[in-house]
């Protein structure tokens, strides 16, 4: 026979603050002799249990019989996890918490197996995670209000973080963030039983590939997700923490963790950056390239140097479009010593108007594109499609006597003799650019 000890009551006492009354199944063994030694539930029946906590079998009783034990039945499939306690506590957990009722044995030498059922009194909903009366999205609205019920504010642009939210099946609570990119951090919440955050982890997978330029077209790094929990009111629930990244395209995923088995894993789409892009631009140049040659002067015998081909010209080029904006925040926050990540821009979001308006950097399109080239700004209007404006700086040819009138002075010679000489001038340019993957499909239905 084993005695009562103090340190039994010690842990019992905290196994009830922990887990609640409503979880322990009281066993009282009757010892009464000449009788043989009988078993006997205690608790009021039916037996129930929350089996997302430890389910705790408590021996009531000064003695027991030799070798008691309580065991799995043969019936109950599910998979169980059993801890032996101090002397008269077993303690319990249920490893699949979509069981509707588990059955256990107790036995003992020379003392009939006593057959114990109990049933979940908190089977998992599927549809937990989406429904307003979920008790995790109950918990999440009144500790993180509009951030967590405005959706829109479950990712924070400037702050480069997206918020992931899950109940305790590892099953999302309302909409995931989409738009995640190559610089945002992910921070993710789960709500747990209120004392279970020990068995409960959550892991980020993923990796970080800084890349050097990135233009819009035409070593993995182990990352552990740091955890902690917040003090919790009185609400049965509670929450484990975990934030990763960044993370390189083309995905991350986010696996919940019950007692180190897979409860669900969610992988993130992550979005390329890109530090400027490629265009087509279809412009008006007032610069202009005249071509000199030998006309009659009117009403008399006399010729003279003229040009024709003069005005405004239009040009096809080729740009290159710089994305200053997220080089000027990483410089903020290099300066400022709060982050050193590699800035770009997701060209998946929609651009803010300091994003739609960038440099640009142009040759003509022709055979003459080393005598042309353009610089200026780019305005976005729509995705795909930007107005640019600038100067045009291009070669162009001009006689070799200043002071020669075109159309009035006389010239004696032919057009071979023109004395002609190059000059770099500069001049205004208008026009309209397309991304280049948009021109390339005009060109290929044409």
């Amino acid at each position: 026979m084993k005695k009562f000890s103090l340190i039994t009551l010690s842990l019992l006492a905290y196994l009830n603050t922990v887990y609640g009354q409503n979880n322990t199944i009281v066993v009282g063994v009757d010892m009464v002799e000449p009788k043989t030694p009988t078993f006997k539930v205690t608790s009021a029946l039916p037996l129930t249990a929350d089996f997302s906590k430890p389910v705790i079998i408590k021996f009531d009783g000064t003695t027991l019989p030799a070798g008691y034990k309580v065991t799995k039945a043969a019936e109950t499939t599910d998979d169980l996890i059993q801890d032996t306690g101090d002397l008269k506590i077993y303690t319990i957990t249920v490893k699949n918490l979509k069981a509707t009722e588990i059955k256990l044995k107790i036995d003992a030498t020379d003392v009939p197996t006593l057959d114990v059922s109990i049933k979940n009194t908190n089977v998992p909903n599927e549809k937990i995670g989406t429904g307003s009366a979920s008790a995790a999205y109950k918990f999440f609205k009144a500790h993180f209000g509009s951030m967590f019920t405005d959706f829109d504010n479950r990712y924070d642009r400037d702050g480069n973080k997206a918020y992931f939210f899950f109940d305790e099946n590892g099953t999302p609570v309302g909409p995931v963030p989409v738009n995640v990119d190559a610089d945002d951090y992910m921070i993710v919440y789960v709500a747990i039983p209120k004392g279970t955050d020990g068995i409960y982890a959550i892991k980020v997978e993923g990796e970080y590939k800084g890349k050097d330029l990135v233009f819009r077209p035409g070593t993995p790094i182990p990352t552990g997700a740091t955890q902690g929990k917040t003090p919790e009111e009185d609400t049965g629930y509670d929450y484990i923490i975990g934030e990763a990244g960044p993370f390189s395209p083309e995905k991350a995923t986010i696996k919940i963790f019950k007692m180190g088995d897979e409860l669900s894993s969610l992988n993130v789409p992550i979005n390329e950056l890109y530090h400027g892009a490629f265009g087509v631009s279809f412009i008006s140049t007032r610069l202009e390239k005249p071509v000199f040659d030998v006309f009659p002067i009117n009403g008399t015998d006399d010729n003279t140097i003229n040009t024709t081909n003069k005005g405004i010209r239009t040009l096809v080029t080729f740009n290159y479009i710089f994305y200053w904006k997220p080089s000027i925040d990483w410089l903020e926050g290099k300066l400022k010593k709060s982050s050193n990540i590699t800035r770009g821009r997701d060209v998946l979001k929609e651009a803010t108007f300091l994003e739609r308006l960038n440099p640009m950097f142009g040759v003509s399109i022709n055979s003459e594109w080393r005598e042309n080239f353009f610089v200026g700004g780019n305005f976005e209007f729509v995705r795909g499609g930007s107005i640019s404006a600038g100067y045009h700086y291009g070669k162009i040819q001009q006689l070799v006597d200043k002071s020669f009138v075109l159309g009035q002075d006389v010239f004696t010679g032919t057009k071979a003799d023109i004395k002609l000489t190059d000059a770099w001038k500069w001049d205004f340019f208008f026009g309209l650019t397309l991304d280049t993957r948009i021109f390339s499909r005009i060109f290929a239905r044409n």
